[in-house]
């Protein structure tokens, strides 16, 4: 797989076009509707999963990519710095943080959706260093989660008096 998919998102985009769908370009997908998940590990390819909806005759298509940008890798990085991993940890991380600094402006994952019948259909690619980056930033808000956690016990642990 590319490192950036922004190939890939053109390909989309032309099939798209070529074969009588609308592109709803989207930042994200929200709501309680049921979701599917298409197997892109057994079955990569975009065409066979809007095959499948062009058989269902849908032709709006939901379209996000998404892009690496600094604020985000900042933002992460700042997050570390609060975190308190232990000393070796968090230079490791910040370490591999920087280097995919490399990968600014790329075209970091690319999702396709359609509602059919009360369900969302999704297609979704990742470039493998947008899963590191995820990984680690998922890594270090969960730490965070546990030292707010913690914040919220107040000193004398979770319990408190009713007195």
């Amino acid at each position: 797989m590319s490192n950036d998919l922004n190939e890939i998102a053109g390909e989309i985009e032309q099939y798209l076009g070529e074969n009588n769908f609308i592109a709803f370009h989207t930042a994200a997908h929200l709501g309680d509707t049921p979701t599917v998940q298409w197997d892109t590990e057994r079955h990569p390819e975009f065409r066979q999963f809007l095959k499948a909806a062009k058989q269902l005759e849908v032709r709006l298509i939901c379209l996000s990519l998404r892009t690496l940008r600094a604020p985000m890798l900042d933002s992460t990085l700042d997050d570390l710095e609060e975190a308190e991993f232990p000393e070796d940890l968090e230079h490791e991380m910040r370490r591999r943080l920087e280097q995919l600094r490399g990968y600014e402006g790329f075209t970091a994952a690319v999702e396709l959706s359609f509602d059919h019948d009360g369900r969302q259909y999704f297609y979704s690619v990742r470039a493998p260093w947008y899963t590191e980056f995820l990984s680690i930033a998922n890594t270090i808000d969960t730490r965070m989660e546990q030292f707010d956690e913690k914040d919220d016990e107040g000193p004398t642990g979770p319990y408190y008096s009713q007195n």
